[in-house]
């Protein structure tokens, strides 16, 4: 028994799954890897249930250095993880060159940028 159980429950609960994540040597954070290998269970239970729920997707990701090339690392992993669980991508809201700016309510634009996406995802 660990944490996957209420992990599994949340995302079969909900109807928006958002990933924030920074990138880290150029991917996702170990420990979010192992959650998003870990839900091939959950993607299991789809499959053998024959049942796939409607959800919506969400990628908030930050990189300490400056290009948007930064971020394909981070793209694939989590587009293959939404896939995998068939959720659909509605948006990304990707945030690059934060060693300079040190913080990203610093980074003109960004909270538009967030609402946005939020609000496409709730309302589209």
């Amino acid at each position: 028994e660990d944490d996957m159980t209420g992990i599994i429950r949340a995302l079969s609960c909900a109807r928006v799954v958002i990933i924030c994540t920074p990138v880290y040597t150029n991917t996702v954070p170990g420990s979010l890897k192992i959650v998003f290998d870990r839900c091939q269970a959950y993607h299991a239970m789809q499959v053998l249930n024959g049942h796939y729920p409607r959800k919506k997707g969400l990628l908030f990701s930050v990189a300490g250095r400056k290009g948007q090339e930064n971020f394909t690392c981070i793209t694939r992993v989590v587009d293959a993880f939404m896939e995998n669980i068939h959720i659909r991508p509605s948006g990304k809201v990707l945030i690059d060159d934060l060693d300079r700016i040190r913080d990203i309510r610093n980074v003109p634009g960004a909270e538009q940028q967030i609402k946005k996406a939020l609000v496409k995802c709730l309302y589209d």
